[in-house]
């Protein structure tokens, strides 16, 4: 046992179940007894001393089949100690960005996107007009949804995670190259996930943003912090939670670019004092904020920030204890198989 674990550590290979060798061992051991006792008997012929015969000597080749027969054995004793690779390491580099999305989901996205801030149209036709029934708006988290989906098909090598937030900030999904993974996630969020939360905490979202790409992958190192980005999709101004002015100048300290996409935004926010200062912070980011009111503006936000430059990443795969018993089971086949033509030739069938 101790001799078959030699030969495969240098491999990387361990026997996950070494507890099983000695039963199969006593198997083997006594097939082979059951076989030599049943193993046929020929009669010797009085001429066989004669020097006429040695060249008619039966060839080693004669024991290829058995030679076949018992590596293949010993391959399938192998494959039932469930060998193992104990590690292995792959580091690929990409050009590539790291993308924390992160989402709100206060109460106000639920509401029809472009349903309470539309501005009226006049007509200036004496005659009246019947009332056309208004179109059904969308809430602004349905749209959200579709736009989310959309940024993760584009994002073909890009890591991206997922935030939410309300009143406070919630990890959904760490930076991953899953984007089926994500996209799934993307599906589910909604404003009802956060009970008893209803408020908009800007702030808690983005240091949420920042701790998820400092720590929430240790697997993933940037050559350069420009290729992370943090990209924050909110309806409303911030009423709650830490200040999320400071919040971003925190991870533009750290590197990291900011954009802020507001969606349906009430007439005036934009020009509010705290409103300004937050725009002012998110451009020192290296960011840009978007002013979108309808599903087409979020879009062609989302579209402008494809275009950034992307950062170099080294991305480094470590998996542990992969199992590779089939592979031994395959060669295993292939040998017994091997061994059972050969042991069908006439050549090869021993008659001593």
């Amino acid at each position: 046992m101790r001799l078959l674990a030699g030969l495969l550590e240098p491999l990387g290979v361990r026997l996950a179940r070494p507890e099983l060798f000695y039963p199969v061992l006593a198997m083997l051991v006594l097939l082979a007894g059951v076989s030599a006792v049943r193993r046929r008997r020929y009669c010797a012929h009085s001429l066989a001393h004669l020097p006429l015969l040695d060249s008619l000597r039966p060839s080693p080749l004669r024991h290829l089949p058995r030679v076949f027969t018992a590596a293949g054995l010993l391959l399938a004793i192998v494959a039932l100690l469930d060998p193992r690779l104990v590690s292995r390491e792959k580091v690929t580099k990409l050009e590539a960005l790291e993308v924390a999305l992160v989402v709100d989901l206060s109460l106000s996205m639920k509401e029809p996107i472009g349903g309470l801030f539309q501005r009226p149209v006049y007509s200036f036709s004496t005659l009246p007009r019947p009332a056309a029934p208004a179109a059904p708006r969308p809430p602004r988290i349905q749209v959200m949804r579709k736009v989310l989906a959309q940024i993760i098909e584009r994002r073909h090598n890009d890591r991206l995670a997922l935030v939410v937030f309300s009143e406070h900030g919630y990890v959904i999904t760490p930076p991953t190259t899953d984007h089926v993974y994500v996209n799934h996630y993307v599906e589910l969020v909604d404003p009802d996930v956060l009970t008893g939360e209803g408020r908009t905490a800007i702030g808690e979202g983005v240091a949420t943003a920042i701790d998820v790409l400092e720590h929430g992958n240790a697997a993933a190192t940037a050559d350069s912090a420009q290729g992370r980005v943090i990209i924050v999709f909110t309806d409303g101004e911030n009423n709650t939670g830490r200040d999320p002015i400071a919040a971003v100048e925190a991870a533009r300290q750290r590197g990291y670019r900011v954009y802020l996409i507001a969606m349906d935004l009430p007439e005036g926010v934009e020009r509010k004092e705290t409103q300004v200062q937050l725009i002012r912070a998110v451009e020192a980011s290296g960011g840009r904020y978007y002013d979108a009111r309808s599903e087409a503006e979020l879009a062609r936000a989302s579209q402008t920030i494809d275009r950034l430059e992307r950062g170099v990443f080294a991305d480094r795969t470590i998996e542990h204890d992969i199992p590779v018993y089939h592979l031994f089971v395959l060669a295993a086949l292939a040998v017994l198989y091997a061994g059972l033509i050969l042991g069908s030739i006439p050549y090869f069938i021993d008659l001593t």
